[in-house]
């Protein structure tokens, strides 16, 4: 039987944090070194050259091996075959911005990695798409507030308007691209939906198990990992944010008719 590897491509801020630490636990599961490789987003995307890895001083391992995968892409494969032996059968790259990829880029990961022997599952983790920005947000404001920035909830506020037709921010929330381009390339087998507001449950963990066929042990369905502070989203700001993503809950609601249940700004 193929090894297989998980390539997880966002949500951001949908549970991937939350999913590669189950998947770690686990002891057939080797994920590397890091959860988030950004190997293929730094390569195919405008949006995602922020994460190609440049030389540092003092170098380390890490981000050496990082620069080599981005500039030749069977050390990405190789790499994580070697992860493989008798007791781990799984592996993958879990990072969120690879969702804003070409149907094009998955085709050449899937080339990739099928080339390396392995049988590519791949996982998207959706979330209500206002939320989805709304947490994002308060992420960057608690990060910025570690650094001694100080960002008051009005700034955050007036932040989220510009935000939400920022061109990373528009890509992230596109899921209707995402399950296309993946859908174009891999077969329905290889493709896992989960939405994060019932990501947390016996039943989607159930489903997680029959899609990757193992069994998930010792998993934390109350664990919260990186939830940001609580800060309301203003009424009148929840209504321009939810127009700008009216083409996505309709989508969504046709794929997924429960997120007329699970997400309350659904039209």
């Amino acid at each position: 039987m193929k090894p297989k590897f998980i390539l997880g491509v966002g949500a951001q801020r949908a549970g991937t944090t939350w999913l590669h630490k189950a998947l770690m636990a686990q002891s057939n599961v080797n994920m590397g070194f890091t959860k988030e490789y950004h190997i293929w987003d730094a390569k195919f995307s405008l949006l995602g050259q922020e994460f190609q890895s440049k030389p540092i001083k003092p170098d380390n391992s890490s981000a050496a091996l990082r620069r080599l995968m981005q500039a030749d892409h069977d050390i990405y494969g190789a790499y994580f075959k070697g992860l493989i032996d008798n007791d781990v059968n799984v592996t993958g790259d879990i990072t969120p911005s690879y969702s804003y990829l070409s149907s094009e880029d998955f085709g050449h990961i899937k080339n990739v990695l099928e080339r390396h022997g392995f049988d590519v599952k791949v996982i998207f983790l959706l979330r209500e798409p206002v939320e989805r920005l709304w947490s994002a947000l308060r992420l960057s404001k608690r990060i910025a507030e570690h650094k001694s920035e100080t960002i008051s909830d009005d700034q955050l506020t007036e932040t989220v308007l510009i935000a939400v037709d920022h061109p990373q921010q528009i890509s992230r929330s596109d899921y209707i691209s995402t399950m296309n381009n993946l859908e174009s390339v891999f077969d329905t087998h290889q493709i896992h939906y989960s939405l994060f507001e019932n990501l947390f449950t016996e039943r989607s963990v159930e489903r997680l198990e029959g899609f990757l066929e193992i069994e998930l042990r010792d998993i934390d369905l109350d664990e919260k990992i990186n939830a940001s502070p609580q800060v309301d989203l203003p009424p009148g700001i929840r209504e321009i944010i939810k127009t700008k993503f009216v083409d996505q809950y309709v989508e969504c609601q046709r794929r997924f008719p429960i997120t007329n249940v699970l997400w309350p700004n659904c039209p």
